[in-house]
């Protein structure tokens, strides 16, 4: 049995040996530029023709190739930047359409309270405003802030425990709020729901949605409410949110809130836009869970930063052990008086929210008129879609694979008279010819 060795005891190829192989190279070489499906080859390589013809074929192939070579280059990567276009179209063809959330909320979250409530109120309203006089008098610093609030909250421990529960007592109960609630000629029932303004109530949740199968006034959700307002309100009234039922109500902040007035009559038209984003590599969304909203994960990120700055929790978040749920008099001093270095904490880095890759935009057109029908003590509304027809946004690949595969194909038979089996052809033939080459290195 013979034994191989590579490297420098091998021994050295015999010249003959080498030239034979190069023969043997090159003339499978020429018989393959004579099958192979790629025009102009063969009579570049062809010994019979002249010089001259011979070296015009060779420009010319140089040329195809080199451009052929660009354009694939262009395309591959207009393919990788993975373009999108939006794809619009308008559904009219539905039975059924279903309807937003509609939450309201009373611009006094508190309307209905004792004597004793309200002489604690008034209590709260007045160190508040003592507190904000002082301070603009009076700068001091962080410790100096907590020292005050906490001598001023010492007289509020009336509403300390169990604020959730007084807070609902203080509130109406949708039966007591509502003189008649109806969705399409039917009576419904709104449901009390915790938001950042307090208890409101809320119509078509994601828990029980209410389905449009007409368009118009009369077919959508019809509403009277009782204002219920005491000496602390301002402007007595309320305020809609017209949102995606999956999304938590959050009214601070939002461009989207309607407000309601007393005698007043509101008609709300409604027009509903669903938008899907492709995920990666095209859109960074996600696409794994079909009812992510990134405005609810912001607004729990929001959630932490409160908890923090004040040390406790608004009974409008959700439940968190670490955390005791704030006082009436907590929630009126912790933001304003903290300072903004509170927040700069190494618990809070790292909340990050997705974009998400399914949204359901509701969008709204308000008018609003006067109505010496109703009793100074209510207001009503009307909230309705016009017909039942809506609008789908769709992000879809710009450049597909098989645009990518015809431009491909396209290049090579315009310049060189090839195709994607050519280009086969001739990866098959250099592979071929590095396998003989390497038997023969190491075999011989």
């Amino acid at each position: 049995m013979h034994k191989f060795r590579v490297g420098a005891d091998r021994p050295s190829m015999d010249p003959m040996e080498r030239r034979r192989q190069r023969s043997v190279i090159k003339r499978k070489a020429i018989n393959f530029t004579k099958i192979v499906s790629l025009v102009g080859i063969r009579h570049a390589t062809d010994s019979k023709n002249s010089v001259v013809r011979r070296v015009v074929w060779i420009l010319w192939l140089m040329f195809g190739t080199g451009f052929a070579l660009h354009q694939i280059i262009e395309r591959l990567q207009e393919y990788n930047a993975y373009i999108l276009r939006t794809d619009l179209q308008f559904i009219t063809d539905q039975d059924q359409l279903q309807f937003p959330q509609v939450t309201l909320c009373n611009d006094n979250p508190v309307p209905k309270v004792s004597k004793t409530v309200d002489d604690v109120l008034t209590k709260i309203d007045e160190n508040y405003k003592s507190m904000k006089d002082s301070e603009k008098k009076e700068p001091r610093s962080r410790k100096e802030h907590e020292d005050k609030l906490k001598a001023h909250l010492q007289d509020l421990r009336y509403l300390t425990s169990q604020w959730e529960e007084q807070s609902k007592n203080f509130s109406m109960s949708a039966q007591d709020a509502f003189v008649e609630a109806m969705f399409d000629h039917k009576a419904v029932e709104a449901h009390e729901v915790m938001t950042d303004l307090g208890y409101c109530y809320a119509f078509s949740t994601n828990e029980k949605p209410y389905l449009s199968s007409k368009g118009g006034a009369s077919n959508g959700l019809y509403f009277v409410l009782r204002l219920g307002h005491t000496k602390f309100d301002k402007y007595p009234g309320y305020k809609m949110l017209i949102h995606d039922p999956h999304v938590e109500p959050r009214f601070k902040g939002s461009t989207a809130v309607i407000d309601l007035k007393f005698q007043t009559l509101t008609r709300v038209a409604i027009s509903y836009e669903h938008i899907l984003y492709r995920g990666l590599p095209y859109y960074d969304c996600n696409d794994t869970d079909e009812y992510y909203r990134t405005s609810n994960c912001l607004a729990a990120c929001d959630e932490e930063v409160n908890k923090f700055k004040c040390n406790c929790s608004d009974v409008y978040m959700k439940d968190d052990s670490r955390y005791p749920v704030c006082s009436y008099g907590e929630l009126l001093s912790c933001t304003q008086y903290f300072p903004p270095d509170v927040v700069n904490s190494p618990k809070l880095e790292g909340c990050k929210c997705d974009r998400e890759c399914n949204t359901s935009t509701y969008k709204t057109s308000a008018t609003q008129t006067p109505s010496l029908v109703l009793a100074k003590e209510v207001l009503s509304g009307y909230v309705f879609y016009p017909s039942i027809t809506y609008t789908k946004a769709e992000n879809v690949p710009a450049y597909l694979f098989l645009d990518l595969l015809g431009d491909i194909g396209g290049a090579l038979s315009l310049l060189l008279g090839a195709t994607i089996l050519t280009v086969y052809e001739v990866c098959e033939f250099i592979v071929l010819v590095v396998k003989d080459y390497v038997l023969f290195q190491f075999l011989k």
